[in-house]
């Protein structure tokens, strides 16, 4: 199915056709850049009902947030309020790595959010996640997207457009939740599903501002935006897998969406959006 969607721009209008590459998942829908790893974004953000809303502010790896869609439950993002620790960025009780972040010593070594603990999982169901570090990189890289400032509906954000084949995602710049307030609303602050590794009380995430973007860790606290990811599957006639063979450029991930190590156990694992069989 063929569909349209018009950017209004400081300059004029922005026509992108999504063609065939565009598609919905759970109601949902999703745009096809093109990226090597098969990754479909999301149209919108989590609690958001088009590309320009900000949606709903979530601490990092907490279901309940602050917006519309949740009636505003979390009215408070600070350590006392975070769920995962014991008041203060030195007493993490779950995904901690170093054990001076965790509650009297603790670690879990757990490096990304269970499913159960995926917001982007737990409302929008289906195979969506929120990004990996991993997925959130590649959507930076220069080699397969470009990045611009832009506007649509009068909404401030960044234009993120694929090189292999032109269609695009629109970002608002939503700034984040501290305390009561909501800060930067010219910037974007966009959550992943990745553990920061050498500060467990750090979480990934995309970040932009009016000339800076970076993959960058913040404070697990924080109420930020979420995108949500899934991946690209292709299917064949006979058992509704595909076998191909990974080369040494691509990423390979389980059905959860996690990249692997090339050492790979016998299973089924995702490679270029497709299904492959070990």
């Amino acid at each position: 199915m063929k569909k349209f969607y018009l950017l209004l721009m400081c300059f004029g209008f922005c026509s992108m056709s999504f063609a065939d590459t565009s598609g919905s998942t759970n109601g949902h829908e999703w745009v096809d850049l093109g990226l090597p790893s098969g990754t479909l974004w999301a149209t919108c953000n989590v609690g958001a009902f088009a590309p320009e809303e900000w949606g709903d502010y979530f601490a990092w790896g907490e279901k309940i947030g602050y917006g519309e869609g949740y009636g505003n439950l979390k009215t408070t993002f600070d350590w006392s309020s975070y769920k995962y620790c014991n008041g203060s960025r030195t007493s993490i009780t779950k995904y901690c790595e170093n054990d001076y972040y965790g509650f009297n010593g603790f670690t879990d070594n757990k490096t990304e959010l269970d499913v159960e603990d995926d917001i982007a999982a737990a409302n929008w169901g289906g195979d969506w996640r929120m990004p990996s570090v991993d997925q959130c990189r590649e959507l930076y890289d220069s080699k397969y997207t470009s990045i611009s400032s832009t506007s649509l509906n009068g909404v401030n954000g960044r234009l993120v457009t694929s090189k292999s084949n032109g269609n695009s995602i629109f970002l608002p710049a939503a700034g984040y939740r501290d305390g009561s307030g909501v800060y930067y609303t010219n910037w974007g602050y966009y959550w992943s599903r990745s553990l920061y590794p050498n500060d467990s009380s750090d979480a990934y995430g995309l970040n932009f501002d009016s000339g800076f973007r970076a993959v960058y860790s913040n404070g697990r606290y924080y109420g930020r935006t979420i995108r949500p990811v899934c991946i690209k599957k292709k299917t064949n006639d006979e058992d509704g897998i595909e076998s191909v063979h990974a080369d040494e450029e691509s990423f390979v991930y389980d059905l959860q969406g996690r990249k692997m190590s090339k050492e790979l156990s016998r299973g089924i694992y995702i490679v270029r959006g497709k299904k492959i069989v070990k």
